[in-house]
């Protein structure tokens, strides 16, 4: 058995019906079955900044972390609303993550976050 195995614990996005339908999609496109829900948060991500940018006519820095900090209740495939503070940090109930590790080379569900 590999040496971690059982010992290193990750904190890992739960799998949601969005989720699922993103993944979904993206098999029928690419064929293969995205690596990790974490796929979904970078998407949601960049969306989101992207978004952000067409908001303020391509400028980063202050003004997008302000308009970013003014978004609240966005349907995302990772979380179905997200929100961000005051300055621009997403907001994420605890429930949206569990923790796995590694078990026969593969990841597995050991607890709630």
């Amino acid at each position: 058995a590999p040496v971690l195995e059982n010992y290193l614990y990750f904190s890992y996005p739960r799998t949601t019906s969005q989720y699922q339908e993103m993944a979904d999609a993206y098999k029928a496109k690419f064929g293969v079955d995205p690596e990790t829900p974490s796929v979904a948060t970078a998407y949601d991500a960049l969306k989101i900044i992207v978004e952000g940018l067409r908001q303020t006519n391509g400028e980063g820095g202050e003004k997008l972390q302000k308009v970013v900090a003014q978004i609240k209740d966005y349907k995302g495939v990772s979380l179905e609303n997200i929100s961000f503070d005051e300055i621009g940090f997403a907001v994420t109930p605890p429930d949206a993550y569990e923790m796995r590790t590694v078990r026969d080379g593969k990841f597995v569900t050991v607890g709630n976050y």
